[in-house]
């Protein structure tokens, strides 16, 4: 998950604010968590550019008004592109209890247009979710929870938004301490939080199920979740309301605490270790297996969620950013040539840049086209890297013991890159990073699977394109051709 876009953040009975709800988002897609009382979810959605053909998963806590009623007119809005304009592909899945179902499909077979209710059950599909059910939505495993409420049956849940690293949503009632061994140690936990503590009195939280920022406070303290959020508020005074809440939270809790405003976006990337970050470990070593007069070589391209990893060896002086008198990126591959024949070749590369390096000398690269490079390489989501990032003087083989040095950085960036797929050039990297004997003439289009730090990862073996194995780049590019069309195509 990149983001979480925030579309409500009051209780039940808030005017100045929209019932709490919000969107994650995965790429261009959402996933939709409760609705609100009514078609401002429509204005709220609309103003967060959240496109209704992007939506095909939406979740609901719990019947409550302040909850259901806003998915009546998302279904309405859905089913009728559906129905008229035919341009709403896929199907709407929509997870809650059966309760839940139940109460939403009782309206909507009064209320919704006939060409709605045709397609209840068909196009627009509801999922009863039990507790602790299991199921993978925009690709993250997400883990549902009877949240134990003392009123209606409301349910929460538990999503994996990055590897290893999990938000959990309680819902809008206190947490209940049956629930620690789900819920402790997440990145993120969403807790309602009615009023501040000093106005208890006057708003009267307990008697309506919920709890003060105080109590929210203390329960993620002893939950020890990174970042908390806290909604479902009243809306007395909104413009002070972010300020007074942080205040009393961080009394009791040490964390990082968030107190968001209707429409604000929060990046969720910002809780892992950034690529930038990583990197300063993998420079460290330069000096240990590099050549001291040389700068390390890490890596470049879309950081986030690329489609492919493209894994090389290790960089050499030839790349012209590992001179320390290079003041731009960092990056592999610049300065040379023939490497860039096996991207564009791939329909990978922009033929602009690709002709511009054809034509240009190393001395005559700027950090302008570097830049503009890996921009295009961005845009192309594929994300470059060496197994072992320390640049030496010329082309020779590393032993294995220096690129083992390496592999628990190396794991540790695939787990922040996330790719769907990863390619490993050449037997020797193949061999360490798979941990078997790998000879790519006897595996080639051959999927492989390793599973790193409890996260599947799929790995395929082609023949090193440059350099000694410049001879086999057609057999490079058939099989990465193949690959590619069997996993995007």
């Amino acid at each position: 998950m990149d983001k979480l876009i925030v579309l409500g953040t009051g209780n039940g009975g808030a005017l100045k604010c929209y019932n709490t709800c919000f969107a994650l988002k995965r790429d261009n897609e959402y996933f939709l968590v409760d609705g609100g009382g009514g078609n401002g979810i429509l204005a709220n959605l609309k103003k967060a550019n959240i496109d209704v053909l992007k939506v095909h998963n939406i979740f609901i806590s719990h019947n409550h008004t302040d909850h259901i009623l806003g998915i009546l007119w998302i279904m309405r809005s859905i089913g009728l592109r559906i129905a008229r304009t035919k341009d709403y592909e896929g199907n709407l899945n929509i997870y809650a209890s059966s309760e839940t179902i139940d109460a939403i499909l009782t309206i909507a077979k009064l209320l919704s247009p006939k060409v709605v209710r045709e397609i209840l059950g068909d196009r627009i599909v509801f999922n009863i979710v039990q507790d602790k059910e299991e199921k993978e939505i925009l690709g993250c495993k997400t883990t549902f929870i009877d949240i134990l409420a003392r009123k209606d049956k409301q349910f929460g849940f538990k999503i994996e938004i990055s590897p290893n690293k999990y938000m959990t949503f309680l819902g809008d009632e206190p947490f209940d301490k049956r629930l620690e061994s789900i819920v402790k140690d997440s990145e993120w936990l969403l807790h309602e939080a009615f009023c501040l503590d000093g106005d208890k009195t006057n708003y009267k939280p307990h008697e309506k199920g919920h709890c003060t920022v105080k109590e929210a406070s203390i329960i993620a303290s002893s939950l020890n979740p990174k970042n908390l959020i806290l909604w479902h508020t009243e809306d007395n005074d909104l413009e002070n309301r972010k300020e007074l809440y942080t205040k009393e939270a961080k009394e009791y809790y040490n964390g990082n605490v968030y107190v968001p405003n209707d429409l604000e976006v929060i990046n969720l990337w910002d809780i892992v270790m950034t690529i930038k970050e990583l990197n300063k470990e993998f420079i460290k070593l330069q000096d240990k297996y590099g050549d001291k007069s040389l700068d390390a070589i890490c890596n470049d391209g879309c950081e986030r969620n690329p489609d492919i990893a493209f894994v090389f060896m290790n960089p050499t002086g030839r790349n012209i950013a590992s001179s320390k008198e290079w003041n731009g990126v960092k990056s592999p591959w610049l300065g040379t040539k023939n490497i860039w024949d096996l991207f564009y070749n791939l329909n990978l590369l922009d033929s602009n840049i690709y002709h511009k390096i054809k034509s240009m000398k190393p001395l005559n690269w700027t950090i302008e086209f570097a830049n503009d490079l890996y921009k295009d390489i961005t845009s192309h989501k594929y994300y470059i890297t060496n197994l072992a990032k320390c640049t030496q003087t010329d082309a020779r083989e590393l032993p294995d013991t220096v690129y083992k040095e390496y592999l628990d950085l190396f794991f540790k960036e695939l787990e922040i890159v996330n790719p769907k797929i990863i390619i490993l050039f050449g037997n020797q990297i193949s061999s360490i990073v798979l941990n078997e004997k790998i000879s790519v003439s006897l595996c080639r289009k051959k999927e492989f699977t390793r599973e790193i730090n409890k996260r599947k990862y799929k790995f395929y073996s082609v023949y090193y394109p440059v350099g000694n194995g410049r001879f086999n780049i057609d057999k490079t590019i058939e099989d990465l051709n193949w690959i590619i069309n069997n996993n995007f195509k």
